[in-house]
């Protein structure tokens, strides 16, 4: 395993490489810490899913298209036949596969993509990389960080970092929702986190690039408000928090150890009235005839 320094960040850090370095806390980490949690990151078993692969060859045409040729392979028609089979048993590691039509929507959302100036600016300038990886120190809680933003444009006193999102819609208000049930908020603190403490500089912009996964393809860049950002540093920092005191103790909890009193939504009822208020009382059980 390749020894890494903290706090830098390393160009040519292959993928596997990044996510082998398993004692260093990344932003999915965080993001399910926060919204499930600790134990749920500890011990949690990863999956590997078609739509990871699709996914992964959407950011290849997108960010690294000199690379699409050799990294993106066709299967044919489905994932139904010896060819895959055979294909899968024999590709690299840094090799993906997917439908011919899959592939052939991995070229559109980049011809798409590719068509909005304001976009290139950030896709081909030269001061631009894909895939780079950050490691730091939290300086408070004392953690091992990573991050792996999806593209950086460096200068000489700040960067600006992209990251690439494909979802069924790229309107404004359906990227809302998006960001507040997946927690992107919280991605982009932890990704400027992180990226400043390794590379002293400060992140001047972030932009999330959302494309839809169907004709028209159709994409934009979406900024996240700073007081939304501010309730995304929030959030981050409970999660370190929670590990933190996680490891310390040895112990990493999932939900609460008691009975939790529900607070069921005015929605909720259909037949009968809701209660005007209720209050609610987490009360230890009792068992009759104990002592």
């Amino acid at each position: 395993m390749k020894q890494i320094k903290y706090n830098s960040i390393e160009p040519y850090l292959s993928h596997d490489e990044y996510h082998s370095i398993s004692d260093a806390l990344g932003s999915t980490g965080v993001k399910t810490i926060y919204s499930k949690s600790v134990a749920h990151y500890k011990f949690q078993e990863f999956v590997q899913k078609v739509h990871f692969d699709v996914g992964t060859a959407v950011h290849i045409a997108v960010l690294e298209p000199d690379k699409f040729d050799n990294e993106v392979i066709k299967c044919g028609k489905n994932r139904m036949t010896k060819e895959y089979k055979e294909l899968k048993k024999n590709k690299q590691s840094n090799q993906v596969i997917v439908t011919d039509i899959e592939y052939d929507k991995c070229l559109r959302i980049r011809d798409s993509v590719h068509q909005k100036s304001e976009i290139n600016k950030l896709l081909i300038s030269d001061n631009g990389q894909s895939e780079i990886s950050a490691f730091a120190i939290d300086p408070r809680t004392k953690l091992k960080l990573k991050t792996r933003p999806d593209r950086a444009v460096m200068g000489s006193q700040s960067d600006i970092l992209l990251d690439l999102k494909t979802t069924q819609l790229a309107d404004e208000d359906s990227v809302v929702r998006s960001i507040a049930r997946y927690g992107y908020h919280i991605q982009e603190a932890f990704y400027r986190h992180v990226w400043q403490l390794a590379t002293n500089k400060k992140v001047s912009r972030f932009v999330f690039l959302f494309v839809e996964k169907e004709p028209p393809f159709a994409c934009c860049l979406y900024e996240i408000p700073e007081s939304f950002l501010d309730e995304g540093i929030a959030c981050m920092n409970i999660a370190l928090d929670r590990y933190k005191e996680a490891e310390n103790k040895g112990k990493y909890p999932d939900y609460p150890n008691e009975v939790v009193s529900l607070k069921i939504p005015n929605w909720a009822y259909k037949e009968t009235l809701p209660p005007e208020e209720t209050i609610l009382f987490n009360e230890s059980i009792e068992i009759e005839g104990d002592l």
